[in-house]
């Protein structure tokens, strides 16, 4: 019994650090980054956004490690996006953050089913959908595995049309830079919000 007992405690406390290391990327110094930038840790604004004194129910916070992808990527800190339901406004909303302390908000292949496995949560679910994009968009180096193929990076732009078409507002809220993919997030909403000095988007480059 004694020995059954410290083995699960053992497995508690490795469920713990998991969770520590997918709210805490980076460690403080990803968040003194962040706070030079004028931003704060996404799970910081996603309780300002939602209903002061109500919870939010985050989805997956321990996706993404174990991975272990091709170039060297063995884990990728709660899929490098933060996705749960929350009251905005009284109205029961599922939310998706980008999580620019990992691989500065890029989409990798465990990226991207968690984001379109939370849109087809919220579709089912008929709940409106709120975006905090900070996104440099599909992860070059495996562009060929979240990019040209159906349930890849189109998909989830392709969701955002669908549940518009169906009355389910796409809200995005940019608190930083969206590149290449991760415009779309900011251009295929039904209203974006972007702050001064701070937020912007663009495909390939400045230029473009």
């Amino acid at each position: 019994m004694t020995e059954n007992r410290i083995f699960w405690e053992n497995e508690e406390k490795k469920l713990d650090e998991r969770v520590h290391a997918a709210t805490w990327p980076g460690g403080q110094k990803a968040v003194d980054r962040l706070a030079k930038q004028g931003k704060k840790p996404v799970r910081d604004l996603i309780q300002q956004l939602i209903d002061p004194g109500s919870l939010f129910f985050e989805l997956g916070q321990i996706a993404g490690f174990g991975v272990n992808y091709s170039d060297g990527i063995d884990d990728v800190p709660c899929g490098g996006v933060v996705t749960g339901i929350g009251k905005i406004n009284g109205n029961w909303t599922m939310i998706f953050a980008n999580d620019s302390r990992v691989k500065a908000g890029a989409y990798l292949p465990i990226t991207l089913k968690k984001h379109m496995r939370a849109q087809a949560i919220a579709e089912r679910c008929g709940l409106n959908c709120v975006y905090i994009a900070d996104s440099a968009g599909a992860f070059l180096p495996m562009q060929v595995d979240v990019f040209p193929d159906d349930g890849h990076f189109g998909s989830m732009f392709y969701n955002m049309a669908r549940m518009s078409a169906m009355g389910l507002k796409q809200i995005t809220m940019s608190t930083g830079g969206n590149t290449a993919g991760g415009a779309y997030i900011v251009f295929m909403a039904c209203q974006s919000i972007m702050i001064d000095k701070m937020s912007y988007s663009f495909l390939g480059g400045p230029p473009w």
